[in-house]
C-alpha cells in the first residue's frame, strides 16, 4: 500500500487559509457533536430518566408508584417535629393530631365485677385513673330514603269560603330540588359531581361505589343529572366571569381534551380546555372554557374589553390579544428555566446552563422571602411592590447580561441555545412581573389549576360531546374557586344546590360566589 501523500502549501498564506479552513472544519464537527451529545442524552432521559426539574434532593427523585407506603412510612419516622426555643429546638412529645372528627364517642372498658373484687374482703377495688386511647373510625357511605308526606287540605265547608276566591285545594311544598322530579337528593348530587370534578373519580368507578353502598345510580343517570344540574348554575357561572373580567391581573393556559361527537372532526382530534385565572378584591376565581382547537380566536374572544395584565406562557396565540390597547402582556420565567434544565439534563447535569438555574433560584428565592412578608402583613401592596422592583434589579440584569453574553457563542441547534433564544425572546414580557403585587414570576398558579384536569382526564380518557365538554368545563371552574376560597366542594355544592332550588330562576346569585361565602359559617339546608 502507497504512503499517503501530505500536499504542503508553498507559502505562509495558503498555510494560513488552510488553518482557517481546518479550525471551521473543527468547530462545526465539536458543535455536531455536541447537539448529538444532547440528543443521546435526551431520548435515555426520556426512556430512563425522573419527569422531575429537581436538581437537587436525591432522596425525591427516586419516589416511585410502588414503594409509595414504604417511602412515606420511612418520611415519617425519620422526621419529628419540631419546637423552636430560644438558643435550641427542642422535640415535640406525643402523637400529631390526626383529623377534626364530626363525633366523638367514649367507650368505657371495664373489669367483670368478679375481676374488680378484693378476693380477701370481697369488696370493689378502688379505681385510681382511667388510661386513654384513641383511634378513628370511618363509617361507610350509607343509603337513606327520605320519603316525603305532603298535607293537602280541601275546601272549608264554611258559609263564605265557596263565594271566595280562595283556592279550593292547597298543598304543602315539597323539598327544593336542584333537579326537579329527581329521585335524588341535593346533596347526593353534589356528591357524585364532587367526586368527579374534584376529585378525578370517573362516572364508571362512582357507580361501583355507590353500587356497593346500596345506592343504584347509572352513568347515564349521573350524566343526565350533571347536564341538568349544569343549566341550573349558569347563573353562579356568568357572575364569576364577570367579576373575572375585571380582575386587574389574569393569568391563562391551556390543556389538551379529546371529545366526541364534534361536527365534522374525527373523534381522535384534539380540542382544548382554555383556563383563566383572575381575582375579585384578591380573592382567586378560575374559569374553564372549552373549544374545539388551539386558535387565537379564544383568547382574542375570551379577553375582549379586557384592561389589565394578562400573563401566558410564551404560545404565539396570545401574541395578538397581548398587544391591545390597555394590556400588559407578562411572560412566564417557569418555563424559560424549564429549556435551560432540559439543557442542564441534556449534559448530563453539566455545563453553562447551570449558571442560569442558580440565577433563577436567587430569583425566586428572593420572590419567596418578600411575599412571606407580604401574606404575615410585615409589608403591604404598594411597599411589597417596591422592595421586590428593588431587590429583584441586580438579578434581573445578571440574568440579561448572561444571556448578552452568551448569546451567539453557543451553537443554535443545541439545548442550550435553542434556551437562550427564547429566554432573549420572552424577556421584555418575563420582566415585568414586578410591575404587580398580584403577579408572580410564572403562571404556575393557573398551571396548578389544569393538573386536576388532567389526572382526571387519565380516568375518563375522553369527553363525549361538546355540551358535556361545556357542562365539565363549568363545574371545573366552579369547584377549583370553591377549593382556592376554602371550601369543601362537596359541601359547597350542596349548599348551592339547595339555595337555587330555593330561589326564582331570575334571583341574584352574588352571595352564593365561592370567593362571597366564609366557609366557617356555611351549613346547607337539611333535605330531611
Amino acid at each position: 500500500m502507497a504512503d499517503a501523500v501530505v500536499t504542503v502549501p508553498d507559502n505562509i498564506d495558503e498555510l494560513k487559509q488552510q488553518h482557517i479552513a481546518m479550525a471551521k472544519q473543527i468547530a462545526d464537527l465539536q458543535r455536531e457533536l455536541l447537539w448529538m451529545r444532547e440528543k443521546l442524552f435526551g431520548r435515555e432521559r426520556a426512556l430512563f430518566g425522573s419527569s422531575s426539574e429537581k436538581i437537587s434532593n436525591a432522596e425525591d427523585l427516586q419516589l416511585r408508584l410502588f414503594n409509595e407506603a414504604e417511602v412515606e412510612n420511612d418520611k415519617a419516622d425519620a422526621v419529628e417535629a419540631k419546637t423552636v426555643v430560644k438558643e435550641h429546638q427542642r422535640s415535640n412529645a406525643g402523637r400529631k393530631k390526626r383529623s377534626n372528627p364530626d363525633e366523638t364517642v367514649e367507650n368505657v372498658h371495664d373489669l367483670s365485677l368478679e375481676e374488680k373484687t378484693c378476693q380477701c374482703c370481697g369488696a370493689v377495688r378502688p379505681m385510681i385513673k382511667q388510661e386513654r386511647s384513641e383511634e378513628f373510625d370511618l363509617i361507610p357511605a350509607k343509603v337513606i330514603r327520605i320519603v316525603h308526606l305532603r298535607n293537602v287540605y280541601g275546601p272549608c265547608p264554611c258559609d263564605g269560603f265557596l263565594a271566595s276566591e280562595e283556592k279550593t285545594i292547597v298543598t304543602a311544598p315539597g323539598p327544593a330540588k336542584i333537579v326537579k322530579g329527581s329521585d335524588f337528593s341535593n346533596r347526593s348530587i353534589a356528591l357524585c359531581i364532587g367526586a368527579k370534578y374534584a376529585y378525578g373519580i370517573p362516572f364508571y368507578r362512582v357507580e361501583k361505589m355507590y353500587a356497593s353502598s346500596g345506592l343504584d345510580i347509572s352513568r347515564a343517570t349521573l350524566s343526565k343529572l350533571t347536564m341538568r344540574t349544569a343549566v341550573r348554575i349558569s347563573s353562579v357561572i356568568t357572575a364569576m366571569n364577570q367579576d373575572l373580567a375585571r380582575s386587574p391581573v389574569i393569568l391563562m393556559d391551556e390543556t389538551p381534551v379529546q371529545v366526541h361527537r364534534i361536527p365534522d372532526k374525527k373523534p381522535t382530534s384534539q380540542s382544548y380546555m382554555w383556563v383563566r385565572y383572575g381575582y375579585r378584591d384578591k380573592r382567586p376565581i378560575v374559569q374553564f372554557v372549552y373549544r374545539p382547537s388551539r386558535s387565537s380566536n379564544t383568547p382574542n374572544a375570551l379577553l375582549a374589553g379586557y384592561k389589565g395584565y394578562l400573563q401566558t406562557d410564551g404560545y404565539a396565540g396570545y401574541s395578538g390579544i397581548g398587544q391591545s390597547p390597555g394590556i400588559v402582556h407578562v411572560g412566564c420565567f417557569a418555563h424559560i428555566r424549564r429549556r435551560f434544565f432540559e439543557a442542564y439534563e441534556s449534559m448530563g447535569k453539566a455545563g453553562e446552563a447551570g449558571r442560569m438555574l442558580q440565577l433563577l433560584k436567587d430569583l425566586y428565592a428572593v420572590e419567596r422571602r418578600l411575599r412571606e412578608k407580604l401574606d404575615d402583613g410585615r409589608l403591604d401592596d404598594e411597599a411589597f411592590t417596591a422592595t421586590r422592583a428593588v431587590a429583584m434589579a441586580p438579578i434581573l440584569a445578571d440574568i440579561k447580561s448572561w444571556l448578552d453574553a452568551k448569546n451567539g457563542s453557543v451553537p443554535p441547534k443545541t439545548n442550550l441555545g435553542k434556551a437562550i433564544s427564547y429566554a432573549l425572546e420572552q424577556w421584555p414580557k418575563a420582566s415585568r412581573f414586578v410591575d404587580h403585587t398580584l403577579l408572580r414570576p410564572d403562571t404556575n398558579l393557573v398551571e396548578n389549576q389544569i393538573r386536576p384536569f388532567v389526572v382526571g382526564r387519565k380516568g375518563w380518557l375522553f369527553m363525549d360531546s361538546p355540551s358535556g365538554a361545556t357542562a365539565s368545563a363549568a363545574y371545573y371552574g366552579l369547584l377549583a374557586t370553591a377549593q382556592l376560597n376554602g371550601h369543601d366542594p362537596v359541601v359547597y355544592l350542596t349548599y348551592l344546590f339547595d339555595q337555587l332550588a330555593a330561589r326564582p330562576d331570575d334571583a341574584a346569585v352574588e352571595d352564593l360566589l365561592p370567593y362571597n361565602l366564609d366557609p366557617s359559617v356555611l351549613k346547607p339546608v337539611k333535605t330531611g
